[in-house]
């Protein structure tokens, strides 16, 4: 087997081995002819390495193989662990805990380590950090002590961003991941090739990455039965129209992360902003600090991109530089939606669901509260300029969700796609793994997972749940101390729309605890509705039907562990 330490800066990856190629043709003796038995793919897997790795050149620096992952567990991590390893480098990583994604991982080859030992990055050429791996991580400090090239999640993102010819980003506290992947299922609907970055899986991407459109594989050439010819130099690859056409006929879609203020890494070509709302007070003291943020955001956009901003949000009115499309509800929109009444009527008042810079109270009005009577799906008429654009029957719950297939219609449109391709494709789009997902039932009561852990997220869910008219309770587990201390009272007034709540203890994430908070958000909640707290999923479904009680339907809320809570207790009935 070739010594690793000595291997050139491309390779072919073929079940779980690799075979190295030289500058000079080589012949490969036993054991080597199995790798290529397929040889139709190992050519375009060595093509299409050669190819990407004089685009990736400029994001690590020619001749990095060797990518080490901390934090590779994570949603958005592990999928750039995907996207590096469908590239042909060499990947491997460390995570705290075993995962579906880590799982997702280990099918493909990728080794995995739960143990944090720094030897296992050993050979390792650059180190990527998960945002949340505090400076002193020890596999943190094996790379500045051996001065290895690092860069963090946002990072690479951000050099990812630049080698396509259009990058549309998605970003605002909510939503982003809902809008990524209607907007990925709406581009291959329309036969386009999008590469997708997801911070969750949908069925559409096959999980939290897609792949689009590769380099094609004119580059090398099999000669003889196990013999490579000379690779073509990559300073001739990098000027390759090739190349150049095969990326730019393949649109990346990620979210923009806003958290530590990621999305400034990005260089985006079309730029989503679907709210404003105040969120991450470790990160932004104030709302004035987290609106500034997305200002500088949209500023990254390239010369001759495009902004879409919600017509709702009144925080994002200032912000648009030059030309800015316009999606949602309000009278005046670019792309204006309006919801159908049960009657088949149309509703031209509408007011959004949230506004930023205002706290969530139970007695706000909402079109949630007029518009989702009965079923979970729901119709709405899209308007673009004023003129009828179709009527899409969506099977998503929550006016929430007219809001986000109109900022991936906007951006469709943009990209001169037509509407029977959106219609086509909103239509058969069924949601995102944690967004309003059924998990089982609990005697008798669908146990329903929702990402929401915002105030405004559990009103918008709360409110459209009240519309329907059932009984339901709550389960919410609170997602870091710093933003439960900061929202404590928006919280307990989100929650206090719904009749029983249980509060679980607070998921500390990246933070230390904050003694106090959770039991002040207990007691908050309790004076406005029926609210107490319990230690885990499992016992609080034991207290809702401890004196026999009947549900039609349990909400657990959350962004922490309490969906694999509440897997593992609808699993054991």
């Amino acid at each position: 087997m070739p010594d690793l330490r000595k291997a050139p800066s491309f390779a072919v990856r073929y079940t779980g081995h690799y075979a190295y190629f030289s500058e000079k043709p080589q012949k490969y003796p036993a054991p080597y002819p199995f790798i290529l038995q397929e040889t139709h793919f190992a050519a375009a897997r060595y093509a299409r390495s050669v190819a990407y790795h004089n685009s990736m050149d400029r994001v690590f620096g020619q001749g990095i193989l060797r990518v080490y992952f901390v934090g590779i567990g994570g949603v958005s991590m592990s999928a750039l662990a995907l996207y590096l390893h469908a590239m042909g480098y060499l990947v491997s990583g460390y995570d705290s805990s075993p995962s579906i994604y880590t799982d997702r991982l280990i099918q493909k080859g990728i080794a995995v380590s739960f143990h944090p030992c720094p030897a296992d990055m050993q050979g390792a050429q650059a180190v990527i950090l998960s945002g949340a791996i505090a400076a002193n991580e020890p596999h943190a400090a094996y790379a500045r002590k051996h001065r290895l090239p690092t860069l963090t999640r946002a990072q690479l993102l951000g050099r990812i961003s630049r080698l396509h010819s259009t990058c549309i980003a998605v970003s605002g506290c909510h939503g982003k991941t809902t809008v990524t992947a209607m907007l990925a299922a709406i581009l291959i609907q329309a036969g386009k090739s999008p590469t997708v970055l997801l911070g969750g899986d949908a069925k559409e991407t096959g999980g939290n990455l897609r792949l689009g459109m590769l380099p094609p594989c004119r580059h090398s050439r099999l000669c003889g039965k196990y013999t490579v010819k000379k690779a073509p130099s990559l300073a001739r690859l990098a000027k390759s129209k090739n190349t150049k056409r095969a990326l730019s006929r393949s649109p990346l879609v990620a979210e923009a992360c806003e958290y530590q203020r990621a999305f400034l890494q990005l260089s985006p070509t079309h730029a989503v902003l679907l709210n404003t709302d105040h969120d991450h007070p470790d990160c932004y003291p104030t709302a004035a600090d987290a609106l500034a943020a997305f200002g500088d955001f949209l500023g990254r956009v390239k010369r001759g991109g495009r902004v879409f901003l919600s017509a709702d949000d009144t925080g994002a009115e200032g912000l648009a530089r030059g030309r800015a499309i316009t999606f949602g509800f309000r009278e005046g929109a670019d792309l204006r939606a309006i919801p159908i009444q049960p009657d088949g009527e149309g509703t031209a008042d509408r007011t959004p669901f949230s506004d930023a810079g205002k706290e969530s109270r139970a007695s706000d009005t909402s079109p949630c509260e007029t518009a989702e009577k009965g079923a979970d799906g729901q119709s709405f008429d899209l308007f673009y300029f004023g003129k009828h654009l179709c009527r899409i029957n969506s099977p998503l719950f929550g006016l929430y969700n007219v809001q986000n297939a109109c900022a991936a219609t906007a951006v469709a449109l943009s990209l001169g796609i037509h509407p029977s391709a959106v219609k086509s494709a909103l239509e058969a789009f069924t949601g995102v793994a944690r967004r309003r997902e059924r998990l089982g039932t609990y005697r008798g009561a669908e146990v329903i997972s929702d990402y929401a852990h915002h105030p405004s997220e559990i009103a918008a869910t709360l409110t459209a749940e009240a519309g329907r008219q059932k009984k339901y309770a709550v389960i919410f587990q609170p997602h870091t101390y710093t933003r439960t201390s900061a929202f404590l009272h928006a919280f307990s007034r989100a929650l206090s729309i719904a009749e029983q709540v249980i509060l679980l203890p607070v998921y500390a994430a990246r933070e230390p605890c904050i003694e106090g908070i959770y039991e002040a958000l207990v007691s908050a909640t309790a004076q406005l509705t029926h609210c107490i707290g319990a230690g885990d999923v499992a016992s609080a479904l034991r207290l809702l039907f401890a004196e026999g009680e009947r549900y039609d339907r349990i909400l657990l809320l959350g962004a922490g562990d309490i969906d694999a809570q509440g897997r593992r207790a609808t699993e054991n009935r």
